[in-house]
C-alpha cells in the first residue's frame, strides 16, 4: 500500500522530494501526512508543502493571490493568460505564447532582432525596414514592403511597363519606348516622354516653327533646306544651320569655309575660280599662272600659260622654284603646304597645312572647315567663342565664371519691341518678343530686319555694364542683300543714346563681347536693320539677349 501511495504521489506533485506520500481524500488530514494540500497544487500547511497557500481552494493561487497585472479586476493566478502589455504574449495556457518583454505590446516573441542593424531592437520602432527602401513594417513606413530584402522592390512588385517579362523593379532601366532613356542606373538618361521613341532629352524644342515638337517630326529641318533628321527628309544635312550646304560640305579649297558657302572656290589661290566672289572663271584652277586664257598654240598639250616661266611648281600652287614663283614651296607636293611646312600647333604630330582644323588648346575650335569655328584665344581651352571675362578674374564665360555677374536684362520690362512677326502670314502663330529675355537659349523672338528691329529695355535702375552676350541667326538668301547691320547701345535717360557694339550679321552668329570700358545705363537698345539696296530682306530670330553687369 505505501508504494502505491507514494507512485500516486509522484504522478501528483514532483515537487515533494522526500517523506511519505500524503494527500487528502476529503478535505480532512490523514494520520501522519506532512502536508495538508486541499487543492493539490503542492502548497498548503505542512513540512513537505513547497510553501504556505494563499488560496487552498485555486491550483492557480500559491504564492500571490492579489496580483492584477492586466487591470481588468480578475487576480493574475485565476487566469488562463496573464499578459501584462495586453498583446496576447504572457504567461497561461491561452496566451498566444510567451512574452519576452510583456511591457512593449509591440516586444513579444522576440525581443532581440535588430534586422536595421541600427542599434535598436525592430520591436522598439515606428518602421521596420531591413533594406532601407523607406518601405516596412510600422507607422513611419511609406508603405508595406512587397517584397522585403530588395530594395528595387517595394510598393510595386508586380508591374512589368516594358512587357518583357521581367518585373520592373528587377531592372535598372524601365524604359517604355526601347530608346535607352526611362528610369534606373542603367538607363542613358532621364526620358521627357517614354511614349515616343525619338522624343528622349528634349520634348519641347520647335525649331521648325511649325506648331509641332521637333523630336515628333519625320523630317528635323531647321534651314528648312529639305535635308535634316527623319525619314521624310531628302537626305541628311550636312550643315544643318545653313540651307546652302546639305549634302556636300567640303572645303576643297582650304580657305576655312565650306564651298557651298564660299563665294569664291579657287584651288590655286590665283583670284580666279568658281563663284560670284571671284574676278572671272578659273580656266585653270590648279595653276596659279593660269587664270582666263590657257590656250595652247603650240599644240603639245600643255597651256601656254604653263610654259615659259621661270618657275618650277608640281602642285600648281605658285610656290616653288624660278624668279616668277610667288615664293619657295616647302612641300611641292601639297598645294596647302607652301611657306610653312613644320608648325604643329595641336602638338599631335600632323603638320598644321595638313589639317582641316588647327585647334591647338583642343576645345574644337581654331582655323580649318572641320573647326566648330573660330578661336578668340587659341592657348586657353574654355574660351573659344566669345572671349569675355564677365568678372574680371582672368577667366572666360564659357569656364562657368560668371557666378558673380548678373544678366541684368533678364525679366526686365521692355518699353519699345518692332518687327514682330506670325508665322504663316496671317496665323496667330506668333513669336512674342519676351522669348528673346527669358534666360532660355532654345526659345526664339521671330523678327524682320526690314525696315528694323528695334527691342529697347529698361533695367529699373542705372547699372554698371561690361559684357554682353547674344545669339541671332539671319535667314539670308540671295534677294536679301549681303547682310543686316545689328547695333546695340546704352542710355541713361532713354532719349541720348551710345553705341556700344556695332557688326554685320550674316548668318547663324553667338557672340560675347566686353566693352573696353564699363558703362552706366539704364536703357538698352537692341537694333537690327536688313542691307541696303536688297529687295527683301526676311527674317531673323534673336534667340536670347542678355546684358552683364552690377
Amino acid at each position: 500500500m505505501k508504494n502505491w501511495c507514494r507512485t500516486r504521489f509522484l504522478i501528483i506533485s514532483l515537487s515533494i522530494a522526500m517523506g511519505a506520500c500524503q494527500f487528502n481524500t476529503g478535505g480532512l488530514p490523514e494520520t501522519g501526512e506532512e502536508c495538508q494540500d486541499a487543492d493539490l497544487d503542492g502548497y498548503g500547511v505542512g513540512a513537505d508543502c513547497l510553501g504556505p497557500d494563499c488560496d487552498d481552494a485555486s491550483a492557480g493561487c500559491t504564492t500571490d493571490c492579489t496580483t492584477d497585472a492586466n487591470d481588468n479586476g480578475v487576480r493574475d493566478c485565476d487566469e488562463a493568460c496573464v499578459d501584462g502589455d495586453g498583446d496576447g504574449y504572457g504567461q497561461g495556457a491561452d496566451c498566444l505564447g510567451v512574452d519576452c518583454d510583456d511591457s512593449v505590446p509591440a516586444c513579444n516573441s522576440d525581443c532581440l532582432s535588430d534586422d536595421n542593424i541600427n542599434g535598436v531592437r525592430d520591436c522598439d520602432e515606428d518602421c521596420v525596414d531591413p533594406d532601407r527602401d523607406g518601405y516596412g513594417e510600422g507607422a513611419d513606413c511609406r508603405g508595406a514592403d512587397c517584397e522585403e530584402g530588395n530594395p528595387l522592390c517595394n510598393a510595386d512588385c508586380l508591374g512589368d511597363d516594358n512587357h518583357n517579362g521581367v518585373r520592373d523593379c528587377d531592372e535598372d532601366c524601365v524604359d517604355d519606348d526601347g530608346d535607352g532613356y526611362g528610369e534606373g542606373a542603367d538607363c542613358l538618361g532621364a526620358d521627357c516622354d517614354d511614349t515616343a521613341v525619338t522624343c528622349v532629352d528634349d520634348c519641347l524644342t520647335d525649331d521648325n516653327h511649325n506648331g509641332a515638337r521637333d523630336c515628333d517630326e519625320e523630317c528635323f529641318d531647321p534651314d528648312l533646306d529639305g535635308y535634316g533628321e527623319g525619314p521624310d527628309c531628302l537626305g541628311p544635312d550636312c550643315d544643318p544651320a545653313s540651307e546652302l550646304c546639305n549634302v556636300s560640305c567640303v572645303d576643297a579649297d582650304h580657305d576655312n569655309q565650306y564651298d557651298c558657302m564660299d563665294a569664291c572656290v579657287d584651288l590655286d589661290r590665283d583670284g580666279y575660280g568658281t563663284g560670284s566672289g571671284c574676278t572671272a572663271a578659273d580656266c585653270d584652277d590648279t595653276s596659279y599662272f593660269c587664270t582666263v586664257s590657257c590656250t595652247d598654240l603650240d599644240s603639245n598639250g600643255v597651256p601656254d600659260c604653263r610654259q615659259g616661266l621661270l618657275c618650277s611648281d608640281a602642285d600648281g600652287d605658285g610656290y616653288g622654284t624660278g624668279t616668277a614663283c610667288r615664293g619657295a614651296d616647302c612641300d611641292d607636293t601639297s598645294i596647302t603646304c607652301n611657306t610653312g611646312c613644320v608648325a604643329d600647333n595641336n602638338n599631335n604630330g600632323v603638320r598644321d597645312c595638313d589639317e582641316d582644323c588647327i585647334d591647338a588648346d583642343r576645345d574644337g575650335y581654331g582655323i580649318g572647315a572641320e573647326c566648330n569655328g573660330t578661336d578668340c584665344n587659341p592657348t586657353e581651352r574654355f574660351c573659344w567663342s566669345g572671349c569675355v571675362d564677365l568678372d574680371l578674374d582672368g577667366m572666360c564665360t564659357e569656364s562657368g565664371d560668371e557666378e558673380l555677374v548678373l544678366n541684368v536684362v533678364a525679366g526686365k520690362p521692355l518699353l519699345v519691341h518692332t518687327g514682330d512677326v506670325c508665322y504663316p502670314s496671317g496665323s496667330p502663330n506668333c513669336y512674342d518678343w519676351d522669348e528673346a529675355v527669358d534666360g532660355q537659349w532654345g526659345t526664339t523672338w521671330y523678327v524682320q530686319t526690314n525696315p528694323s528691329t528695334v527691342l529697347v529695355a529698361d533695367l529699373g535702375t542705372v547699372h554698371t555694364l561690361i559684357a554682353f552676350r547674344y545669339l541671332v541667326s539671319w535667314d539670308a538668301r540671295e534677294t536679301y542683300g549681303t547682310g543686316a547691320q545689328l547695333t546695340i547701345s546704352v542710355s541713361t535717360d532713354n532719349t541720348e543714346w551710345t553705341p556700344v557694339d556695332e557688326r554685320t550679321v550674316t548668318r547663324y552668329q553667338m557672340m560675347d563681347f566686353q566693352v573696353s570700358t564699363p558703362v552706366s545705363a539704364r536703357y538698352i537698345r537692341f537694333a537690327w536693320t536688313g542691307s541696303q539696296g536688297a529687295a527683301w530682306n526676311g527674317w531673323g530670330h534673336v534667340y536670347e539677349f542678355q546684358a552683364f553687369g552690377y
